[in-house]
């Protein structure tokens, strides 16, 4: 998945998937994943983040969180 594509996902989504990376990085893979419904989505988005350097994967993360909670 492209930063692009995780863009258009729902705020709610986005959230979650930025929660995860900041609450526990590559880790939040094996949570995400078990989401019946969406975890191969999830997956797809957090390698988006995965594959950044630590401290542009956190400020990202946290600024799509907090304008993903802005249109919650």
């Amino acid at each position: 998945m492209k930063l692009e594509d995780f863009q258009k996902m729902p705020a709610y989504d986005k959230a979650l998937v930025c929660m995860a990376v900041l609450l526990d990085g590559e880790k939040s893979v094996a949570f995400l994943q078990l989401d019946a419904k969406k975890g191969t989505q999830y997956v797809e988005a957090l390698e988006v983040f995965i594959r950044m350097q630590e401290d542009m994967r956190l400020s990202l993360a946290a600024t799509i969180l907090r304008d993903a909670l802005n249109d919650l």
